[in-house]
């Protein structure tokens, strides 16, 4: 995996989505393919995820936003944006 270094977390906006995203955005890439690791671990997600495209996945929105500056990058749309990658990646019941 290409890691495209640390976001410019100084454009996002709320003290609180900037200390969230700029810390994960810092981590390597390790802790990030660690973290769905634990998560694939626990059966959260589905047992044939790539978990390198899992990462792209959630990442790649972001990074957009933020490089493009066609939108801001707010607290709202960062979670939606994880909610919507993470319910995809997810195990389906049933």
């Amino acid at each position: 995996m290409r890691d495209l270094g640390p976001l410019p977390v100084e454009s996002l906006q709320g003290s609180r989505t900037h200390r969230t995203v700029g810390c994960l955005a810092a981590s390597a890439p390790a802790v990030r393919l660690a973290f769905l690791q634990q998560a694939k671990g626990r059966g959260q997600l589905r047992p044939d995820l790539d978990l390198e495209v899992g990462i792209d996945i959630i990442w790649a929105p972001l990074y957009y936003r933020l490089l493009l500056h066609y939108a801001p990058l707010d607290e709202a749309h960062a979670a939606a944006v994880v909610d919507a990658a993470l319910t995809g990646l997810a195990v389906r019941s049933g």
